[in-house]
């Protein structure tokens, strides 16, 4: 068959591919689960994002509604 030097050549290198295997197994699988956790944080701050621009839209709202009232009242009481 084949010389023993190469019969243990061939079966250290297909240790070795085993080995290199398990590894990007091992790293696909924890580089799937970090993509998958940041696509989840990734969707939350924009829930958040979404949130802080409803709360600011409408603190907009009531700064103008209060600044013109505060107009108004003034020239009322100019106007007196």
């Amino acid at each position: 068959m084949y010389p023993p030097a190469l019969t243990h050549e061939l079966e250290e290198l297909k240790a070795e591919t085993k080995r290199k295997e398990q590894r990007w197994t091992a790293n696909t699988t924890r580089l799937r689960e970090r993509v998958e956790t940041l696509e989840k944080e990734k969707l939350e701050l924009k829930s958040r994002v979404e949130e802080l621009e409803k709360v600011n839209s409408a603190q907009q709202q009531l700064w103008k509604q209060a600044t013109e009232n505060n107009n108004a009242k003034q020239q009322s009481i100019t106007q007196v």
